[in-house]
């Protein structure tokens, strides 16, 4: 799904038996908005159970280590559990 890439991961939905959770920043340039809806309705045709989270972040913001990674953002999001 990513730019430039050509792994088709669209047919591994097809496939997936449990249950999934998605975790997005919207800033994420490596998949656009159109990209993330794509996803979320082919989940929705293949009859996945899902979760599906978006948040205002870059690309790898919970990842705790460059650039990107947002420590604001990731205590906020478990002090709200």
């Amino acid at each position: 799904m990513g730019k430039g890439h050509q792994d088709d991961i669209m047919k591994c939905f097809r496939e997936i038996k449990g249950n999934i959770i998605f975790i997005w920043g919207r800033q994420d340039p490596h998949l656009p908005f159109a990209g993330r809806r794509l996803i979320c309705e082919t989940l929705e045709k293949n009859g996945v159970q899902y979760e599906w989270h978006e948040f205002n972040a870059q690309h790898a913001f919970l990842r705790d280590e460059g650039l990107r990674y947002d420590a604001a953002l990731v205590s906020n999001l478990y002090e709200a559990r």
